[in-house]
């Protein structure tokens, strides 16, 4: 969907595979070879791609509805294309197979004279820039093998994304903004919507379709940008003048707006908690967006453990405006208490009475009181030696209003352990039980998990989109729950379980940031790999292999390579190895805070 825009309730379209799609049924694209670097490995690559949202590739310029113009632009002056075609730049495609929606094509418009003018000057002057030269200066810097990088997802990879890069710069205020209308989307919509298309409603479950909720999505990208750009945008910035990855016109008007006025129309509404409107369409209407109403106080509301956004809906929709609200509505004989139309949860009502605890950032002391308290019942009831890392938030140098551990043994089985490690955090009076409050386990369901990847990665060409960015999906066994502190505070506590040779993909699966992962998988993908927070995998010759242990990663060009020094031999220990078989430097924790 074109950016600004928050799709209402659609019907949901396949294309040819079956997967969700059909957004390019019609569409005929046809390949102008001699500009594309790495043709035949690319068009292989976008075929299967084009195939599964419902277009294909046109054999001929006679048969095509669009010609794609690809980064080689030596040569375009000479080049005669019939009429009534559209004649798009590759990024209109990349970011169309990337949203899952069809673009307007008017955005991506390839000028080929200018575009020939161009490469005549960069010959000229002795160059062969590479395709992302024009973000050199977003970047801030540039190496010679930048050149060769033709994907933005891999070029915004080489960046840092800091709140001390984004503060020196003096592009807060915009990055504030952005995640602020990210934030908002959020509490809105949820970071997937569920649509329901079964007709006569009975049966609501087998109904349901599940997207990614593009408006959050688009504006996390946004933020991310900002936070890594190298310059400031000053006011009154003509937005036409800039060069931002993934950046298109109505962002772009959007930092503008920001750079010159701290604001925008939009997160002025949803600041008022009154009712969106897009930006502003070609007739000079803003359209109101459907749903989008109360943004401020259901993004309150969903700050609370145990509430999503479809709570936060029904309690704006019940005339709730504050947690008092909330508390009276909870009474006896009140809307949400027990026996009313909508009775809070165990959950929802322990949070609420505990939300001054739950709704403040972390002291560290009591981040290192859990982490010892989990060690010492670890060593307890399974032996020495386990190993327990911080992750989330405080892993990457931010506040946080939760604790995330990823727990592991270089030697033992995990598997099992989470039972007892939940039943003595209980008993000890450490964890409150199911029965007061939130606590979410899992256990029993890795003995299978790696042939279940296996099948979904040899199955597809590529992760569909809804799965590359639901990046809770993993299997590993885990304890959600309420920690009591030794001082009798109540604080949010995430431990998860790995195995030695999956803990350094969990890690970075649960160090994050979100947006940096989603970053980072889907240059995987591009890579023709899979990432997730248990492996790296691949397919060979029909079937899923794990990477390193079972072949080599692959390279921007599809290449099977083993880095040096690996060879099949080496174990993925750290998250620097993940970033080495990506082909991307390591970024620490701190530099990875993409919003």
């Amino acid at each position: 969907m074109p950016e600004g825009h928050v799709a209402k309730k659609l019907r949901v379209d396949r294309g040819q595979d079956g997967t969700e799609g059909g957004f390019l049924r019609g569409v005929q694209v046809y390949l102008q070879r001699n500009t594309i670097p790495n043709a035949a490995s690319r068009s292989n690559i976008w075929a299967r791609r084009i195939a599964s949202a419902g277009g294909r590739l046109a054999q001929d310029v006679a048969s095509a509805t669009h010609i794609l113009i690809g980064d080689k632009h030596e040569g375009l002056r000479e080049l005669r294309l019939p009429k009534g075609r559209h004649v798009v730049t590759a990024q209109w495609l990349e970011q169309c197979l990337s949203l899952q929606e069809r673009l307007p094509e008017r955005d991506y418009a390839a000028d080929l004279d200018e575009l020939a003018q161009q490469a005549e000057r960069q010959w000229s002057l002795g160059e062969r820039a590479g395709p992302l030269r024009k973000y050199e200066e977003w970047l801030g810097h540039w190496k010679p093998e930048y050149d060769a990088i033709t994907r933005e997802t891999e070029l915004v990879l080489q960046a840092e994304f800091s709140e001390h890069h984004e503060a020196q710069v003096g592009n807060e205020a915009i990055v504030k903004g952005l995640v602020d209308m990210r934030k908002y989307w959020d509490a809105l919509e949820g970071d997937f919507r569920v649509e329901v298309s079964s007709e006569d409603g009975e049966d609501e479950k087998k109904g349901r379709t599940h997207s990614v909720n593009h408006g959050s999505l688009s504006f996390a990208r946004a933020a991310s940008v900002m936070r890594a750009c190298a310059f400031k945008v000053q006011p009154n910035t003509d937005p036409a003048a800039l060069k931002l990855p993934f950046i298109g016109p109505a962002r772009a008007q959007q930092i503008c707006d920001l750079a010159t006025s701290g604001t925008t129309p939009e997160l002025e509404e949803h600041r008022a908690d009154e009712q969106v409107y897009s930006s502003r369409q070609k007739s000079g209407q803003r359209e109101p967006y459907e749903g989008a109403v109360g943004s401020a106080t259901r993004r309150l509301f969903k700050k609370l453990p145990g509430v999503g956004a479809r709570t936060a809906k029904l309690w704006w929709d019940l005339g709730l405006r504050t947690f008092q609200d909330v508390e009276e509505a909870a009474k006896p004989g009140g809307m949400l208490a027990q026996g009313g139309a909508h009775p809070l949860t165990v959950p929802q009502a322990f949070s609420l009475r505990h939300r001054g605890d739950l709704l403040e950032d972390l002291p560290e002391k009591d981040v290192q009181e859990m982490r010892a308290v989990v060690l010492d019942i670890l060593s307890s009831i399974a032996g020495e030696g386990w190993t327990m890392d911080i992750c989330g938030g405080a892993a990457r140098g931010l506040p946080s209003h939760d604790a995330d551990f990823v727990v592991s043994h270089p030697t033992k089985k995990t598997g099992g352990v989470v039972s007892d490690l939940l039943a003595e955090l209980v008993a000890r009076g450490k964890l409150f039980p199911k029965e007061e409050a939130m606590c979410q386990t899992s256990a029993s369901r890795m003995p299978d998990h790696v042939e279940s990847m296996r099948k979904e990665v040899a199955a597809h060409d590529r992760a569909s989109f809804f799965k590359l960015h639901n990046l809770a999906g993993d299997r590993h066994d885990h304890i959600f729950g309420n920690f009591r502190t030794a001082d009798g505070r109540v604080r949010r506590i995430d431990i998860i379980i790995a195995p030695a040779e999956e803990c350094a993909f969990c890690v970075l699966g649960w160090t994050g940031s979100r947006q940096y992962l989603r970053f980072l998988r889907q240059h995987a993908v591009d890579l023709g790999m899979a990432l997730n927070s248990h492996r790296l995998m691949r397919k060979e010759q029909g079937k899923a292999v794990l990477v390193p242990d079972e072949a080599p990663p692959l390279d921007r060009d599809g290449k099977p390579v083993y880095p040096p020094g690996w060879a099949g031999t080496r174990p993925v220990r750290h998250e620097c190895d993940i970033f080495e078989l990506c082909g991307i430097p390591y970024k620490p924790p701190h530099l990875r805070n993409a919003p």
